[in-house]
């Protein structure tokens, strides 16, 4: 990181596999957090709100350029992702270097980099990557997004296409089919009655 909010000249190396960010309050934490997700995907509020607007928010006070570099593999290729931040997306300036083959790379415009090399949209990545302390548990998820409904599935029976309440559905027809509320309708009624 060259410069963002707190951030400056700041280098960190992560574990290809799982990485955990801890230190003390203020330390710059969600920082580095909002860095890796906005050179990804930008940031395309235009709020005044400082909360809302990640671009005011982390606006280094000393006036300097919000920027930096990430390097990482994807498919089994180098790449080397350089951005500085301007007023909006449209107008940052992205390089998309492949170390791999040493040349700059194409960016196909209006494509967030993330959705791209993630083949996730911003706020997908939000959900299951982009995990701060504020973050939604699966059960407070929103159940009519594909996403939250295939965790919820694996959480609940370990297969993230069986859906727990399709099959508790699937029982009490069977039990009806079986053995009707009434007592009249149902397979065993029916038998039962025949016997008598």
């Amino acid at each position: 990181i060259n410069n963002f909010g707190k951030l400056k000249d700041f280098e960190i190396n992560f574990h290809h596999k799982l990485n955990v960010i801890y230190g003390e309050n203020e330390y710059g934490k969600t920082t580095l957090m909002n860095f890796i997700k906005m050179m990804f995907y930008g940031c395309n509020s235009k709020s005044n709100d400082i909360n809302k607007n990640m671009r005011k928010k982390y606006t280094p006070w000393d006036g300097s350029t919000m920027s930096g570099i990430i390097n990482f593999n994807h498919n089994n290729t180098e790449y080397r992702l350089e951005r500085e931040f301007y007023n909006s997306n449209t107008s940052d300036k992205i390089s998309l270097w492949n170390i791999t083959k040493g040349e700059i790379e194409d960016i196909p415009s209006k494509v967030e980099l993330g959705q791209l090399f993630f083949n996730l949209s911003s706020n997908t990545f939000d959900k299951i990557i982009y995990m701060d302390f504020y973050s939604s548990n699966i059960s407070n998820m929103d159940k009519t997004n594909e996403l939250s409904q295939k965790l919820m599935n694996l959480s609940l029976s370990g297969d993230e296409s069986i859906s727990q309440q399709k099959v508790i559905k699937r029982l009490k027809e069977s039990k009806e089919y079986i053995k009707s509320k009434s007592g009249k309708n149902g397979v065993y009624d029916k038998l039962k009655s025949k016997l008598s």
